[in-house]
């Protein structure tokens, strides 16, 4: 890495699924303990992603599950967007300054529909907003910059398929406003060959996308 960043990571405001750098107006995400088939989600990512890396990274290749080991089965997914952009007040996310405590964070929740269970440690990017991981519940939540207003962004989840390798299991285009998040209207559900769509439907307070392995 022949000019890494000088900013102080441990100086920006936690928010979760990373630290918020105000003079990037963008997230950095501590990759520093993830397995290599994690992080080559995120060095995939379609976006710039700005990352905090350990010495031990840098300057070897990327260990990933070779072609032939069985993967785990893929499942039938649902992902639920919350429908408005959430302030970390109705979040119960500590106060730590304004910014994180007042601005907008975007929800959302996943189930395997195999067995109707909370789907976790799968990988959520939205843009240039940031990654997260789903928790045990399921659930992800990941802040949005005041910047992100009114841009239309991908929106992928990726599962842990193989020895914490991963694989893109849905890709979607979403708008963000100021206070709103939707599916763009004119927009189909893009998927590998492995899967396929079965519903899309929008409700008065969620967004569900629903995927068929």
């Amino acid at each position: 890495m022949p000019k890494p960043c000088t900013a102080a990571f441990e100086q920006m405001t936690d928010v979760g699924n990373g630290r918020f750098c105000k003079r990037c107006n963008k997230t950095v995400h501590d990759v520093s303990q993830l397995p290599d088939g994690a992080l080559q989600v995120f060095l995939n990512a379609p976006e710039r992603v700005c990352m905090q890396l350990h010495e031990d990274q840098l300057g070897r290749d990327i260990s990933l599950a070779h072609k032939g080991q069985q993967e785990l089965p893929l499942p039938n997914i649902s992902v639920c967007l919350m429908h408005d952009l959430m302030p970390g007040t109705l979040l119960n996310i500590p106060l730590q300054d304004d910014m994180v405590n007042c601005n907008r964070w975007l929800t959302g929740f996943l189930i395997d529909e195999t067995n109707q269970l909370p789907l976790s440690r799968a990988i959520i990017s939205i843009g240039p907003v940031g990654l997260a991981f789903s928790d045990e519940a399921g659930w992800f939540k990941i802040f949005v910059p005041e910047a992100i207003i009114a841009h239309v962004v991908p929106f992928t989840v990726s599962v842990n398929t193989y020895a914490d390798s991963y694989r893109e299991v849905l890709k979607q285009s979403i708008e963000i406003s100021a206070s709103k998040v939707q599916l763009q209207n004119n927009d189909t559900l893009k998927y590998q060959p492995f899967t396929q769509p079965t519903s899309v439907k929008i409700t008065g307070a969620c967004t569900f996308i629903q995927t068929s392995a």
